[in-house]
């Protein structure tokens, strides 16, 4: 894999400013629950369904990282193993099973749309398992909404309403075991340790990683089993863990391998976890993508794990952090810099237990900004921690914006506080001499969530002059202007982050 140049340049950096690298705490779901679906859009992580003591659960559970408040919901029938995936401002909850024993197939898909507040359901087109008790795998393309099941895939304009069925190419198909998400890329892995790509601007299929066969993977690692998890890191998709059974030998059933798939074709290497691992949960942040916790099997005894493996692909490298409680069978979401770890099980039982990773790293004022049309203050966040800025990397997201706002990043190593610039609603909090970020790719439209997000090069800080490499002990601060109409046309701004290196 090409290393990003940022790797390469000679700046050594560091944070100072607090918090200097991911920090974690802990917040509790309203119902003990193992195996509830995970998401986020917009602002908030959502939390949906799942088993309490054997019994389905129809309570989805709500975290606005806005407000730092937890509310509740129904879904519209009780069921735990759901897949969910999000489109836009909508998060789709699909299928699911009535018995923790993966019987009482259900073909539902809950609808909640953050732009109103509102839930509706759907209806697959076919039932949304196949025989062999996997659950379905939900992810999106663009403005597709993709529902795998077995070896055929429900398709979902989210734009038209209207469904398609395909079946997965390239023939001898193994079940879709999990699969993550890239812009307009969809990326499903099968038992095989077969990527299978579908790219929804050019409606086309790819393959990755075929001719591997037999029952191990590179390096005779063993291939994905039962409830692996899988997430992007940069342009690689890790995915890691699984359980193949007993192994008449009586050696451990459950993977330590994680591979790392290149969505551009250019083949895949092995890293590793810390520990064999099966029904985890993964997300990811930034450049990095995180596995949490999951169950280690021994030939019928279980052993819960608090094991957090951290891959970066800024530098290649994986650390490894813990959960609060060891746990299996918990979901992962993730808003802006915040990583939330709900619910599983352990031997007491179903957990309550969120875990939450923040990675944003400096310290923001100028807060809160200006409201715009969506009634709510644009914020800006930097994430990244030592590891990574050292190599010169931070990641700026703006977030709460309008959807498809052009939106521009600023930086300046002077503070400001000047109200109204040029007509704006907003507060510029930047001073001196301002740099502005146009650099191909650093300037463009918010998503539909109303999220734009850019990696900064340290050593190309953008000035009135000409770029330049910062230094160590500099404070850089950065803020986010973005166009709006509210009512009429005009602009705004975030509020601003200051980072100290060194």
């Amino acid at each position: 894999m090409t290393l990003p140049a940022r790797l390469i340049a000679p700046l050594v950096l560091a944070l100072s400013a607090a918090p200097a690298m991911a920090q974690w705490s802990t917040a509790t779901l309203s119902v003990p629950r193992t195996s509830p679906a995970g998401a986020s859009v917009g602002e908030k992580a959502l939390f949906a369904g799942g088993f309490s003591a054997g019994v389905a659960s129809d309570v989805v559970d709500i975290y606005d990282t806005s407000s730092g408040s937890w509310t509740t919901a129904t879904l519209s029938s009780a069921r735990g193993g759901i897949s969910a995936t999000t489109v836009g401002h909508k998060v789709y909850f699909a299928g699911g099973y009535v018995n923790p024993d993966r019987t009482g197939a259900v073909d539902t898909i809950d609808v909640y749309d953050d732009s109103t507040g509102a839930w509706s359901t759907l209806a697959l087109p076919s039932l949304s398992q196949n025989l062999w008790g996997y659950p379905i795998v939900a992810l999106t393309a663009g403005h597709m909404a993709l529902f795998s099941r077995d070896s055929d895939i429900d398709i979902l304009d989210t734009q038209t309403g209207i469904w398609t069925t395909e079946t997965m190419p390239f023939g001898n198909f193994h079940f879709p075991m999990t699969g993550a998400t890239l812009g307009a890329k969809a990326a499903f892995v099968s038992e095989d340790a077969v990527m299978r790509i579908y790219d929804a601007d050019a409606g086309t299929w790819t393959l990755v990683g075929s001719g591997l066969g037999g029952n191990s993977g590179p390096n005779g690692r063993p291939l994905p089993g039962r409830g692996p998890a899988s997430a992007f890191a940069g342009g690689d998709l890790i995915c890691g863990g699984g359980e193949r059974g007993c192994l008449w030998f009586g050696g451990s059933s459950s993977t330590q391998s994680a591979f790392l798939f290149d969505i551009g074709g250019n083949g895949f290497t092995t890293g590793g976890f810390t520990q064999g691992k099966s029904y985890l949960a993964a997300t990811s942040t930034g450049n990095k993508a995180l596995f949490a916790g999951g169950a280690g099997q021994q030939c019928g005894v279980t052993y819960w794990r608090a094991s957090v493996d951290i891959y970066d692909s800024a530098t290649g490298a994986w650390t490894v952090s813990s959960l609060s409680a060891p746990r299996g069978y918990l979901a992962a979401a993730t808003v802006g810099s915040l990583s939330l770890f709900a619910g599983g099980e352990n031997d007491q039982g179903p957990s309550d237990v969120v875990d939450i990773y923040d990675e944003s790293i400096g310290a923001t004022y100028c807060s809160p900004a200006v409201i715009n049309s969506t009634g709510q203050s644009a914020a800006i966040t930097a994430e990244g921690f030592p590891g990574s800025v050292a190599q010169g990397y931070v990641l700026l997201r703006a977030s709460s914006l309008p959807p498809a706002a052009l939106t521009l990043f600023l930086c300046s190593p002077t503070q400001g506080n000047a109200t109204g610039p040029g007509g704006s609603q907003g507060t510029l909090c930047l001073g001196g001499a301002i740099g502005r970020f146009l650099g191909p790719a650093q300037i463009g439209p918010s998503s539909a969530a109303g999220i734009a997000t850019l990696n900064v090069d340290l050593t190309q800080l953008p000035r009135p002059g000409g770029n330049l490499a910062a230094q160590v002990g500099e404070t850089w601060n950065f803020q986010a202007w973005y166009r709006d109409v509210n009512p009429g046309p005009t602009s705004n701004f975030t509020d601003a982050v200051s980072v100290t290196l060194q």
